[in-house]
């Protein structure tokens, strides 16, 4: 795809770049760049993109001809900017392909678009009959196949997805979920990493799908400190598992706690074998290890029973 190439560069007024800002609104597709800390818009200097209209003069000096589009700088503009903004000028060119191809290889985040944007932008190539920007905008996803996707989703599904709190994948699964609801789920999980946000919000699903009472549920989380919710939910979910999971740690505080010796279950429970292990440094601590670990025949038989116990996935458990 060949790109207009500029024609010249100009200094605008600030009041004037707002004004054909406010013109060339549906060229307004990208978001504001985060700005850390103390950080005032350090690429505010970045150059506005002007398209003339065609058969106007390549370089008028300080004025904007009538019929000008802002291509690209709408999020740059700062809103109290007084004085003079430096502009690329672009022959306005003909169709919208080029005039689009021009707007984002100035914002230059190929694959690193957040959806709303992704949305905006394939929107407005809808609008214009654009085709072939695509390795512009994410060239290692499907964004034909996607973005319809996206735009299934309820309203909250979709701010979610943009904020990034959870994944597409993951706002398709929780699609049963109301709005409100998924919005008090977010609220209380969110001081979850991504990856177990997604599982606590999955296993949530899950839970209220098989039939507990969503202000049950609620209720239980409003009511625990955030460190709880995460294993509220997941032993809602997984019930079997958190119990083998609990007799586990029990054994592990009641019988070998300050011993030096340390049990571990089969990985997932799916097994018939624990491991028992400990470092040694003295025929002494030898004796105190084999000791500790004698007294762990007396928890055994439980210990081994639950592994024989119901399936580790609860999909029986209705």
């Amino acid at each position: 795809m060949d790109l207009i190439q500029p024609v010249g560069a100009i200094l605008v007024p600030a009041s004037a770049a707002r004004e054909l800002a406010e013109g060339s609104a549906r060229f307004d597709l990208f978001d504001p760049p985060e700005r850390g800390e103390g950080d005032e818009w350090r690429d505010s200097c970045r150059p506005l993109v002007i398209a003339l209209p065609e058969r106007s003069p390549s370089l008028p000096g300080d004025c904007i001809p009538a019929g000008a589009i802002l291509v690209w700088g709408h999020h740059r503009l700062p809103r109290r900017a007084e004085g003079m903004i430096p502009a690329i000028l672009i022959a306005g060119g003909k169709g919208g392909t080029p005039l689009l191809a021009a707007a984002l290889a100035a914002e230059n985040r190929a694959g690193s678009y957040r959806w709303p944007e992704l949305d905006r932008i394939c929107r407005l190539a809808e609008e214009m009959e654009v085709t072939g920007i695509a390795h512009m905008l994410d060239p290692t996803r499907d964004l034909p196949l996607l973005l319809p996707r996206y735009r299934a989703l309820p309203d909250t599904h979709r701010e979610a997805l943009a904020r990034e709190e959870i994944d597409l994948r993951t706002a398709e699964r929780l699609g049963a979920l109301s709005s409100p609801l998924l919005a008090e789920l977010l609220s209380l999980g969110e001081s979850l990493s991504f990856s177990r946000r997604r599982q606590y919000l999955i296993a949530a699903e899950e839970v209220l799908r098989r039939g507990m009472a969503e202000e049950d549920l609620l209720g239980e989380l409003r009511g625990a400190v955030p460190a709880q919710r995460f294993e509220i939910v997941m032993a809602h979910r997984y019930p079997r598992l958190r119990r083998m999971e609990s007799l586990v740690e029990r054994v592990r505080r009641r019988t070998l706690r300050g011993t030096g010796v340390r049990i571990d279950p089969p990985e997932r429970f799916e097994g018939s074998r624990y491991r028992v292990s400990f470092d040694v440094g003295s025929p002494e601590e030898l004796r105190r290890r084999l000791e500790a670990a004698g007294r762990l025949e007396k928890e055994l038989d439980e210990l081994l029973g639950i592994l024989y116990e119901d399936p580790l996935d609860d999909t029986l458990a209705r």
